[in-house]
């Protein structure tokens, strides 16, 4: 309500004072498709479903999909046609990746011809949705053959996924990418530019990349360095897309995916370049997180936002997610985004009525009750997130702050309550992407409230259970 107040407040001094309203544009961020060319809600069960299944039996396969399975083609149509719906004139489209189904029969499902084929098949699809809109496309771990396993160097995967996407890149950009999987562009007719980072060169499960001696794949580095030092002198602006990003996953302990030197460094140049940096937009996690970034004073300077997926699979662990898609309003003369919209596909009422309805979720501003998306403000939510008491018996808190949170984290898909484990997992993600102080983060929580035991964890999922009953 007070946020509405607001806006007919400014609009009024805008139109008395002559003051210029600010120029706002939209763009759409879109990641972990993971097409399942093979799924069939009439398979019968397990693989016969959805290879992605790891052979586990779907819950209630339907026409969109299942909680257990990857994205039909059916759902990654329904998904950009609801982009196209909500907002078909955006100023360009941010794709983080990870395109192909995830599967541990790789020889059996995949092949370099499939990887390609994928690619392709959405590529076209947004193409025809949206002719006149540049895309901005990253590659994902699950976007070469075999998977997690792109090498830093020039190779034929990479170089035919260029192929497909040149209608996107300027020259400069398309020879670059073809080389190394990176790239750059200004958006145009405006002073920002796009960094599409090529994540994979730092992923510690990419069994080509040395970790520990080769301290730059691919000169990726130094090229990204570069690009940030060049927007500086330039006077322009920058935001940094890519697939994996750095820091932990906020649903489990301790896992963290780029290896701690590459980590250290991509945080030692978002702090040297706050000043330029815009924004930050990732995936793979499949889930609605962000991340906060500070200065050596302890003052929050950037912040990085992962999108929900597509898919309604997290991976190989016990774990799903609506589909979820998401726009964000932004300054364009400033770059700094104003609000983001979350949309997203209740999966079980859409296979119930046949029918893929994407609606609004949550627009961040309103949900957080924030006025902006600047750092300290989100500053203030993770600061929420920390004060806000667990899951409660006595009390049955299910709509806390924390609770809230914890749902939208799965895009409304209900894993249960957040208890004291699972928000230090919350908290200590997003505060800390330096893997030195996350671990202290985890471990000084820990000195300060007893980590449950299997006894406690069963009875405080009793105790959810009996009051949701």
């Amino acid at each position: 309500m007070w946020y509405s107040t607001l806006l007919i407040g400014c609009a009024v001094l805008e139109a008395v004072w002559g003051i210029p309203r600010r120029d706002t544009g939209s763009f759409w961020h879109i990641t972990d498709l993971h097409l399942d060319f093979y799924y069939s809600a009439e398979g019968g069960n397990g693989l016969d479903i959805c290879p992605s299944s790891y052979g586990t039996e779907p819950l209630d396969p339907g026409t969109y999909g299942d909680y257990r399975c990857d994205s039909p083609m059916q759902l990654i149509k329904s998904s950009i046609n609801a982009m196209k719906t909500i907002d078909g004139n955006p100023d360009f489209i941010l794709w983080t990746g990870d395109d192909t189904l995830h599967t541990s029969q790789q020889n059996r499902y995949l092949s370099e011809e499939l990887v390609l084929k994928t690619i392709w098949n959405i590529t076209e699809l947004l193409q025809q949705t949206f002719p006149s809109t540049t895309v901005f496309a990253s590659l994902g771990n699950h976007d070469y053959h075999p998977k997690y396993e792109m090498p830093p160097k020039r190779n034929a995967i990479v170089e035919m996924i260029a192929d497909i996407w040149e209608p996107w890149m300027t020259v400069e950009q398309f020879a670059m990418f073809r080389e190394t999987g990176f790239g750059s562009r200004l958006v145009p007719t405006r002073d920002l530019r796009i960094i599409m980072l090529n994540t994979n060169l730092w992923d510690a499960s990419n069994p080509t990349i040395d970790g520990e001696n080769d301290i730059d794949p691919a000169g990726q580095f130094e090229w990204f360095g570069n690009q940030l030092n060049l927007t500086r002198s330039e006077g322009k602006k920058v935001y940094i897309t890519g697939h994996i990003g750095p820091g932990f996953f906020e649903m489990v302990s301790n896992e963290t995916y780029y290896f701690k030197r590459y980590n250290e460094r991509y945080v030692a140049l978002v702090q040297s370049y706050a000043d330029v940096i815009a924004g930050q937009f990732f995936g793979h996690h499949h889930t609605d997180s962000f991340r906060l970034f500070y200065n050596e004073s302890k003052h929050p300077i950037s912040v990085l936002f992962y999108e929900p997926g597509v898919t309604p699979r997290i991976g190989i662990r016990d774990g799903s997610t609506n589909p979820g898609i998401r726009l964000f309003q932004y300054d364009r003369t400033t770059f700094k985004q104003t609000d983001f919209t979350q949309y997203f596909l209740n999966l079980s009422q859409a296979n119930a009525l046949d029918t893929a309805s994407w609606v609004e979720e949550y627009s961040a501003l309103s949900e957080y009750l924030i006025p902006d998306l600047s750092p300290a403000s989100l500053k203030a939510v993770a600061t929420r997130l920390r004060e806000d008491p667990s899951f409660n018996n006595e009390t049955c808190s299910l709509q806390t702050f924390l609770q809230r949170y914890h749902l939208l984290n799965t895009v409304s898909y209900v894993h249960g309550a957040c208890d004291d484990t699972c928000q230090k997992n919350h908290v200590c993600a997003v505060e800390n992407v330096d893997q030195e102080s996350y671990y202290r983060c985890m471990s000084e929580w820990d000195g300060n409230s007893a980590t449950q035991n299997s006894a406690s964890i069963a009875l405080t999922v009793l105790s959810f259970l009996l009051c949701i009953l």
